[in-house]
């Protein structure tokens, strides 16, 4: 194998394993520009090992509690409380 074809067979293997990466990537961006906790829930769905699992599970329920508080119903706190057992604002 020539050199020429080693540096695109290299380069082809590398692209393909950035791949995911720039995918996790794209679909975090895209999650932080819509910001709602049903985009940072289908993130974790595609990438629950994703590089920024934690931050979108943070971001998840941040988005519910503020959602919870906004309707402050019994059902939204307990529903927010079901969701997110080990929440930042479950007590």
């Amino acid at each position: 194998m020539n050199k020429w074809r080693l540096l695109a067979v290299m380069l082809g293997l590398a692209a393909i394993v950035a791949l995911p990466v720039t995918r996790d990537e794209i679909h975090w961006q895209f999650s932080r520009l819509i910001d709602s906790a049903a985009e940072y829930r289908k993130y974790l769905g595609s990438w629950p090992a994703g590089r920024h699992a934690s931050e979108a599970r943070s971001r998840h329920d941040e988005r519910d509690w503020i959602q919870a508080r906004m309707l402050d119903t019994i059902e939204a706190l307990t529903a927010y409380s079901r969701e997110h057992a080990d929440g930042a604002y479950t007590s």
